[in-house]
């Protein structure tokens, strides 16, 4: 008797398991919110790889120090071989493809606009790239004319001397007339008679001392 119910007892384990599948089937699953981009990266440049900070409050990826100013003639055509979501990114409406080659020469001045959207489709995050490059050669010195010509007849002046007192550059002449501008101007000089200035007075000798002027006369 015990073993011909065995079969019957098998059969209703069966179809409870199967009930039970069914249930858990129409169960949902939960995707994530992660939004955020967790590591970047750009293919080398003359064989350099160039570490990028993320910052997370603002949405900026830029890199810590600025590629050659050469280089510009590769980050314009350039990869970026590393860009860790959870879900997938966006450059515009397109869908970010790691075997892309991007224009980032002008990130500077019009950073590159990355959309990441999160694995629940629903929660996303906007990101701007900057790619800084240094405008000049390092190793070279550049001089950049201010103002020309000098103040309005202050040309041919010989013998002059310049000091800074405060927060201006002032240029002494032979002249007794003294040319000052902001020192983070250079555009604009105002010109001023001196009255108190010795006849005598060595120019080339004027010193500042606690935003006082001093000189050594000729006698």
């Amino acid at each position: 008797m015990k073993i011909k119910s065995l079969p019957v007892i098998v059969v209703f384990f069966s179809i409870s398991f199967a009930i039970i599948s069914c249930l858990d089937s129409e169960k949902e699953i939960e995707y994530g919110s992660d939004d955020t981009i967790h590591a970047f990266g750009l293919d080398t440049i003359y064989g350099v790889t160039y570490p990028f900070s993320i910052d997370q409050i603002n949405g900026v990826i830029y890199n810590l120090d600025s590629v050659p100013h050469t280089a510009d003639t590769i980050i314009n055509k350039i990869r970026i071989t590393r860009l860790d979501v959870m879900g997938y990114a966006l450059i515009g409406d397109t869908l970010f493809n790691m075997t892309d080659s991007l224009d980032l020469s002008k990130t500077m001045e019009q950073p590159l606009k990355l959309r990441v959207v999160a694995p629940d489709g629903k929660n996303t995050k906007d990101y701007t790239l900057e790619v800084r490059i240094h405008q000049q050669d390092p190793d070279s010195l550049v001089w950049t004319q201010m103002t020309s010509p000098f103040p309005e007849g202050g040309t041919g002046l010989t013998g002059i001397k310049s000091v800074i007192v405060g927060e201006n550059l002032m240029i002494y002449t032979n002249t007794s007339e003294v040319y000052y501008t902001p020192i983070n101007d250079g555009h604009n000089w105002t010109n001023v008679s001196v009255n108190n200035l010795p006849g005598n007075a060595n120019l080339s000798s004027i010193q500042t001392f606690q935003e006082k002027l001093y000189v050594v006369t000729t006698d």
